[in-house]
């Protein structure tokens, strides 16, 4: 078994043992909110984090976590998901894939998008973008702090990174298994990728 593989495995049973205890919270939020109770911010603060995590979860799953090499995933999963993310994040993903795809090429695209977020840190939107096989992801901000140093793992991929940069070193991994070559773009206030 490979090491993205391995790695793939545990985040997939991390996720799954991390929604449970969550999903019970957001179940006790919602039994006190029917009683009356819960009509207070810190209420709401509660409900509102319960809900963001579920939704980063679900997020994290997929660009991380391991799945079949035949499994799709359907357009509307993913709006839906982001919509439950988007109000809550600083960085906005606009995902303009049409139909349902390959999980593999959904998990590529959420690590893109994590990748142009790191460099996001005021916040900012990123359009992922599909037109027959040519994926286009754009980012665009007031202000941008790219980690030049990250960005070479598409170059020469090693795991001497930051845990918090691990998204691109698995993004590299994946498209050159998949005879994919990244290419970028960088202006002051957009990135964008192409592969």
């Amino acid at each position: 078994m490979d090491d993205t593989k391995l790695a793939s495995l545990v985040a997939s049973r991390i996720c799954h043992d991390i929604v449970n205890p969550l999903s019970a919270i957001g179940n006790g939020v919602e039994l006190l909110q029917m009683t009356g109770q819960s009509n207070s911010p810190e209420m709401q603060m509660i409900s509102d984090a319960v809900a963001n995590a579920n939704a980063s979860i679900k997020f994290f799953r997929i660009a991380f976590g391991h799945g079949s090499d035949d499994t799709i995933i359907g357009a509307t999963e993913v709006h839906s998901l982001l919509s439950e993310i988007n109000p809550h994040a600083r960085v906005k993903i606009d995902w303009q894939v049409p139909g349902d795809i390959p999980r593999k090429c959904t998990q590529v695209g959420f690590l893109l998008s994590l990748c142009l977020e790191s460099a996001m840190p005021y916040g900012g939107e990123v359009v992922v973008h599909k037109e027959d096989n040519r994926w286009t992801i754009h980012a665009t901000a007031r202000k941008f702090n790219p980690d030049l140093s990250a960005w070479d793992q598409f170059q020469t991929p090693s795991l001497d990174l930051a845990p918090r940069l691990i998204h691109f070193t698995l993004a590299a991994k994946i498209l050159a298994d998949n005879g994919r070559v990244l290419k970028k773009t960088v202006t002051d206030t957009s990135i964008t990728v192409n592969f």
